[in-house]
């Protein structure tokens, strides 16, 4: 009997019997947690242990430097892997594996950028990896049925509600009375109200950042070097979720229904307290939830001779009774981790808060000392002589307000001495420290005229190019690591669910278009495609425009150490560095034109008849120019007669109008002689004397 035969497939009691010490090894150390509690609260500015001892008078000031580096160190990353489209592509093996690289990179990444958000989940990712050194996301792939709330419908037939009984998409909630309605042809049919709720089924890989209290990794966990995933010997993560929406997903309700529910007796001490004697805990009971692992390992379930990858969920507690509810085969574990700066042969690796912690304490307490300084400098203490001086003057702190003494003497002030130029070039050199460790900083982003007159140009450049390449190498690592597997993994999922895919495709394209998943290449090659460099831009574009205009004069020269491939590789770089991965959008590759066929020399006689046509067109266009004079000189003549004609006329109106105006200029002179004759004689009838 051969070895094969003795080995027995593992029940779900011997699975779980073997997970629950894995697990419980692999979950948060004490240590873990600390640290992860010292680096939020270093991110929140949370005060330092032993500050509760710190009199109400001291200053409590704590610095900001670990959230400034998180949110300027995240902004920097968001603008490399969010400038682009197609982030990450796939290499067809071959000219054959093209059409499938094509139509897989079209579908992953509009998951990636589409289906999902990646503001919000690269953000979360971005942040926890650089508050605590390590930040994982899950793809998880999904095939749901969501039912939208029930409406009704009037006036439907009796034979249209039989065919929404037999749709399986549509529930019919309630049935309205029958009522008879006359027809178009005079006949009459029984129609009533439905009240129909309707469901649309939806797929896809849904990416969730886990937290990092509820990472489960083995000791042993590191990159893979072939494929930038997790290589460990046990990797996971737990969550909480309500029993319901576990059956709702398909789990056994009897599994379900075992698994031990998570104590909420601190979660219900607030209702305790704010209702008293009428306090009930029934509603608790409503969503009792549990917690679930998702765990992956390479494991022999089935008793041959293979040691699979095994996806295994398990609902209860590590240290208590554990559920075995879903086992099954997959191609890769679905965690994806970023860390910013990581350790040797170990995934994880040394956060913000690590590597600037302790400075931004120290500089915390030079801005306390000097907060304290200012305060003795303001306010210094008095030194009086002993019945001297009105106490209650004194005390006074009124602005302006007198203090009655026996005399000028008898009250004086200590003189603190202002420390504030030695704690900020303390502080200033601790800058430079934290800028050097992370590579960014306010030399980094914006330049300063005072530093301008301290430093050459060249020094500055130097500067700043040497803190940049810190933050390329932390982007260039995510990209190889864990961006570019979240891909693989993705790639993967929709692989295997060949036949909900094509609901993926039908919301990509708003089209049922065939796709043909189940003939992916999974192992296919990725590259991304994120263009760094994005921090020196103006230096690189200054650059390559000078480059550009020195090959253009070359050329022009006819210097033959310049071709066309030269400027098109030149103009490549420059539409790549404005965030535009696709140059062939705006330019075309000479050396993918070049061998393009060329046309047949013409015959002798093709070149006779062309010479021939060229000859008529030429004299056909310049008969075409004389009668286009003609025509514009005798449109001119035209126009030069009918302006004569309306001066002519305009010149007779006139002649008129001054005739009219002399005749009736003389009228009216004889008929007021008239009337003024007329006067005269009236005048003299009157008055007779005269």
């Amino acid at each position: 009997m051969d070895e094969k035969n003795n080995k027995k497939a593992l029940s779900d009691k011997q699975i779980v019997s073997c997970l629950r010490p894995l697990i419980q090894k692999a979950e948060d150390t004490g240590d873990d947690a600390q640290r992860r509690e010292r680096a939020l609260d270093l991110y929140n500015r949370k005060p330092f242990p032993g500050d509760e001892k710190l009199k109400p008078s001291q200053s409590h000031h704590v610095e900001s430097d670990v959230y400034d580096q998180t949110e300027m160190l995240t902004a920097q990353m968001m603008n490399i892997f969010e400038g682009q489209n197609d982030v990450v592509t796939y290499e067809p093996r071959g000219p054959e594996d093209e059409e499938l690289a094509k139509q897989q990179t079209e579908m992953v990444n509009w998951v990636v950028r589409t289906d999902n958000n990646p503001t919000v989940f690269l953000t979360d990712w971005l942040k926890n990896g650089f508050i605590y050194g390590l930040g994982i996301v899950a793809a998880e792939f999904y095939s749901e049925t969501k039912w939208k709330p029930p409406r009704t419908m009037t006036a439907v037939p009796d034979s249209m509600l039989a065919a929404l009984l037999d749709d399986q998409s549509k529930d019919i909630r309630a049935v309205g009375e029958n009522a008879e309605v006359q027809g178009p042809d005079g006949g009459t049919f029984s129609v009533r109200d439905v009240e129909i709720a309707h469901s649309e089924k939806k797929a896809g890989v849904r990416i969730v950042s886990i937290p990092p209290e509820d990472i489960i990794l083995s000791s042993d966990a590191q990159f893979d070097y072939q494929t930038g995933g997790i290589d460990a010997s046990l990797q996971g993560y737990k969550t909480t979720l309500p029993k319901r929406r576990l059956i709702e997903t398909g789990y056994d309700e009897d599994l379900v229904n075992r698994i031990p529910v998570v104590e909420s007796d601190d979660l219900d001490e607030p209702d305790r307290q704010h209702w008293g004697d009428d306090y009930d805990n029934s509603a608790s009971e409503v969503e009792p939830e549990v917690t679930v692992y998702e765990v992956f390992l390479h494991l022999n379930t089935d008793g041959s001779d293979r040691t699979p990858l095994m996806h295994l969920t398990l609902g209860g507690d590590s240290d208590q009774k554990m559920v075995l509810l879903h086992k099954e085969e997959v191609e890769m574990a679905p965690l994806a981790a970023f860390v910013p700066s990581i350790d040797p042969n170990t995934i994880r690796g040394k956060g913000i808060a690590d590597m600037i912690g302790e400075d931004q304490k120290i500089k915390s307490q030079q801005w306390r000392a000097l907060i304290d300084n200012l305060n003795k400098v303001n306010y210094p203490r008095p030194i009086v002589s002993d019945g001297g001086v009105n106490y209650d003057d004194l005390m006074n702190d009124d602005i302006g307000a007198p203090i009655r003494a026996e005399n000028q003497d008898a009250i004086k002030f200590v003189e603190a001495p202002f420390i504030a130029n030695q704690v900020l070039t303390v502080c200033e050199a601790i800058d430079h420290s934290v800028e050097r460790r992370t590579g960014t900083g306010t030399n980094t982003l914006a330049l300063n005229p005072e530093d301008l007159k301290k430093t050459t140009a060249t020094a500055a450049s130097q500067r700043m190019s040497n803190s940049m390449l810190r933050v390329e190498l932390i982007a260039k690592t995510f990209a190889a690591t864990g961006y570019r597997y979240l891909f693989r993994v993705i790639g993967s999922l929709i692989a295997s669910h060949p036949e909900d895919a094509q609901l993926i495709s039908k919301r990509l394209r708003n089209k049922v278009v065939p796709v043909a998943p189940d003939a992916w290449d999974t192992g296919m090659d990725t590259h991304d495609t994120l263009s760094f460099g994005n921090t020196d831009k103006p230096q690189k574009q200054s650059g390559l425009m000078n480059i550009l205009q020195l090959q253009q004069q070359a050329m022009q020269a006819g210097l033959p150490y310049v071709e066309p491939q030269h400027l098109y590789n030149t103009v490549s770089q420059i539409v790549k560095l404005h965030g535009f991965p696709n140059v062939g959008q705006f330019f075309s590759d000479p050396a993918k034109t070049q061998h393009k066929p060329q046309p047949d020399k013409p015959s002798p006689e093709q070149m006779q008849m062309q010479a021939d046509m060229q000859r008529q067109q030429m004299e056909l266009a310049s008969k075409m120019e004389i009668e286009k004079m003609k025509l514009q000189q005798e449109r001119q003549l035209k126009m030069a007669e009918i302006q004569a004609d309306l001066e002519a006329k305009k010149y007779e109106a006139n002649l008129r109008y001054r005739e009219a105006m002399q005749e009736m200029g003389a009228e009216t002179a004889i008929e007021g002689a008239k009337i003024s004759a007329g006067q005269h004689a009236s005048s003299n009838i009157d008055n007779p004397e005269r």
